[in-house]
């Protein structure tokens, strides 16, 4: 392999690294090659860990577009908020009238004197601090009126609409751009070396990866100061990189899209870009797992972790539930049982829906959820019982 060949090579592997974005287990993404058609994309298995996972945009003209949606990564109930996992291990508990205030610093959210997590973006880490400063500002009888509205505001499928439509718009020259960066790097210049060589020619190529990045790198700086004006440590770093990486130029597009929808949650996008198919399937998954939420014990103290994280979960699947019965799906439906793989299959889990040889039991992988046996009725079929969180109302405790 020549000098040039190897060249090229590294070339490739950076731009394949670049088309690749790391999301954890409570985020998804919308793909799209043409910017029309969305395929909803959930972290890779094959590719990741427990915590999260690699997804892969479209890496060849006309490059197309990723958008990610996520989870709040925390609990928040009218007294503080809670940061950790369900089952209970490595959890902090903040309450709201003792600390001074919250703040992000790149992906890193700090609290009470300390770095409380590491969000997905520096995009979604602003947006949970500007929730986490909005409630701790109010007196406590408010909060929870106002968490609820923040809710409903992130359950705004319409508005996704909208903030993909604007963004579509502010893009088009610069993913004109991005494209042209592309076929110039992998298309004319290896045609151009092959044929009259590197020596004589590598200034009029260089020249022209400048002439392309550098418009690119100032439309980006543009776009970026419209959508995210805040922030500007933020921007004048990948303002840098897309200047001095033509890698991470072709990319520029991706940078602004990642954050772009960190406001809403994963099923208002999935509702405004999915197929109704994927949407229903994709709303079902999404409220069995709210809804036989494993890792939650009972207990009467409002600051202890897992009372926190029960109210938090159980308000929004209250508010998921409302949302969906507005889009004109019954959420018992969505969450009814499977049918049957064959005949000995006696049982299902209610959460993930694997099931069993056996009547009664429990799901290991979900925690120790009780497996709900199908019934041997028409297509035997059984309704799970109404889980823990399933209350009409969900009441914070005092």
């Amino acid at each position: 392999m020549s000098d040039v060949e190897l060249l090229f090579v590294i070339l490739a592997v950076v731009y394949a690294i670049e088309c690749s974005w790391w999301l954890d287990r409570r985020s998804v993404a919308f793909r799209s090659c043409f910017g029309k058609r969305f395929r909803l994309i959930q972290p890779s298995s094959f590719v990741g860990n427990s915590r999260g996972g690699f997804i892969f945009t479209h890496p060849l003209p006309p490059l197309g577009v990723a958008l990610a949606a996520h989870e709040l990564p925390l609990s928040i109930a009218s007294g503080g908020v809670l940061v950790g996992s369900s089952s209970g291990q490595s959890q902090k508990f903040i309450p709201f009238d003792a600390a001074r205030e919250f703040s992000a610093a790149g992906k890193k959210i700090s609290g009470g004197g300390s770095v409380l997590l590491k969000a997905g973006s520096p995009g979604e880490a602003r947006h949970v601090v500007q929730i986490l400063e909005r409630l701790r500002a109010l007196d406590k009888p408010r909060r929870a009126p106002v968490l609820e509205k923040i809710i409903e505001q992130s359950l705004d499928n319409d508005q996704v609409r909208k903030r993909w439509e604007r963004f579509r718009q502010k893009i088009k020259s610069l993913r004109v751009l991005c494209n042209g960066l592309f076929v110039y790097l992998f298309m004319f210049a290896p045609v151009l070396i092959g044929m009259r060589g590197l020596a004589s020619n590598w200034p009029w190529l260089l020249g022209g990866i400048l002439a392309l990045t550098l418009p690119i790198a100032l439309s980006f700086n543009r776009v970026h100061k419209e959508l995210y004006a805040e922030a500007v440590e933020e921007r004048f770093t990948h303002f840098l990189i897309v200047l001095l990486s033509p890698a991470t130029a072709i990319r520029a597009h991706d940078v602004l899209s990642r954050s772009l929808l960190v406001e809403f949650h994963p099923l208002a996008v999935a509702k405004a870009f999915c197929t109704p198919s994927e949407f229903r399937a994709f709303a079902g998954e999404f409220v069995r797992n709210l809804r036989y939420a494993h890792g939650l014990e009972d207990d009467s103290a409002e600051s202890d972790p897992a009372d926190i994280a029960e109210w938090s979960r159980a308000l929004w699947l209250r508010k998921l539930e409302t949302w969906l019965s507005q889009q004109g799906m019954n959420p018992q439906e969505l969450t009814g049982p499977p049918v049957p793989a064959d005949d000995t299959c006696f049982s299902y889990c209610p959460r993930c829906l694997a099931q069993f040889t056996t009547e009664k039991g429990s799901c290991a992988d979900c925690g120790g959820i009780p497996l709900v046996p199908f019934s041997f009725g028409a297509g035997r079929s059984a309704v799970p019982p109404a889980g823990p969180l399933q209350a009409p109302i969900a009441k914070e405790r005092r």
